[in-house]
């Protein structure tokens, strides 16, 4: 599937943000342009990538282009091809962004595609699959080191740099996203933000993290107890358990996502705490550690063979804590692969 099968009203696809032209090249800079049709391919880059971006984007003709002659290079080439509708990235560029590539291009017609873009790139192909396996992979590992790590006086900051450090240690090339960490009454907080709040003895400890891979995300969740924990925050664990167990031995291939999360909600509503699960229940991940779909009651996308998804149930107490555990799992034709290997029984460090 390409482009130009989704969108019918575009001859010529303008590729202006990192990330896509990450997807699309599989080579990361920070400065370039990608002009496809269904013929060509070119990358547009400077002097820094020139030689980097040949050895990798080997599918593209590989231009060198300064900023200063960006208008009059871009202008030659979408004439030489032909170009008339030209597809942008609506989703990805600022307004001003979009106004001063109308302006350089003034000769064009320019089509938003940013919805097809998405649907292009929530169905991966081999080698995404295996990178995004290869990124869990070293997420599991890490999760299986950092426990050795937490210690009594330790700050969330401070086991945030631990993961992060392990992740790289470990094979990642950089975070799929800031790591999550908190402890005790903070875990009431879905994406709290780490603090210097010190670890004693009965907290929770909850850790979303994941790294990158060649280009794709992992992306996991596990709360862990510091010391004996009390009565009510092991039953809230062992109630988000259940629901995510109840998801995991039921999703399957052609289920609407809102089918998938109501499997949650069933345990949830079971105990009277349905509205303390505040989330979706999950996203695609790729090259965006959140991609289409998304896992809420409201989303009736139908889940296909090569999509991945997380399953992250959670619920949040403010003044008392929260529990989140999250697995990456990949839909198959005819079962479901759980990528996350890390062990979800209650976790007790002493």
């Amino acid at each position: 599937m390409t482009i130009f099968d989704l969108n019918d009203k575009i001859d010529t696809l303008l590729v202006i943000s990192q990330k896509n032209r990450r997807y699309f090249s599989r080579f990361d800079s920070t400065f370039g342009y990608l002009v496809i049709t269904k013929t060509e391919k070119i990358f547009l880059t400077d002097h820094r990538y020139y030689e980097m971006a040949q050895e990798v984007a080997t599918d593209f003709e590989v231009r060198v282009v300064g900023r200063y002659t960006l208008q009059a290079t871009l202008n030659e080439i979408l004439q030489r091809v032909g170009a008339k509708n030209v597809g942008y990235e609506d989703s990805e560029l600022t307004v001003a962004e979009f106004e001063s590539i109308k302006k350089i291009l003034p000769d064009f017609n320019f089509v938003a595609v940013g919805e097809q873009l998405a649907e292009i790139k929530k169905y991966k192909q081999p080698y995404e699959i295996e990178c995004v396996c290869k990124a869990q992979a070293i997420t599991d590992k890490t999760f299986s080191q950092i426990l050795d790590c937490i210690k009594e006086g330790m700050t969330e900051k401070q086991l945030s740099v631990k993961l992060q450090c392990l992740l790289l240690q470990n094979g990642g090339d950089k975070n799929s996203f800031d790591p999550i960490v908190s402890f005790g009454e903070n875990t009431s907080k879905p994406h709290a933000h780490p603090t210097d709040r010190v670890l004693k003895k009965g907290d929770n400890v909850l850790m979303d993290f994941g790294c990158i891979v060649d280009g794709y995300c992992s992306d996991m969740t596990r709360t862990v107890f510091f010391g004996q924990p009390d009565q009510q925050i092991k039953n809230i664990y062992q109630m988000v358990l259940e629901a995510q167990q109840n998801v995991l031995a039921n999703v399957k291939n052609g289920m609407a996502c809102n089918q998938v999360d109501e499997f949650a909600r069933q345990i949830f509503r079971k105990y009277g705490v349905e509205d303390k699960f505040t989330h979706a229940l999950g996203h695609g991940l790729g090259v965006d550690i959140h991609e289409i779909p998304s896992m809420h009651p409201k989303c009736d996308v139908i889940l296909q063979p090569d999509m991945f998804v997380t399953v992250e149930p959670g619920l949040y107490y403010p003044g008392i804590g929260g529990v989140r555990i999250e697995d990456l799992i990949l839909i198959e034709q005819y079962s479901i692969k759980n990528l996350t290997t890390s062990d979800k029984n209650i976790i007790i460090i002493e």
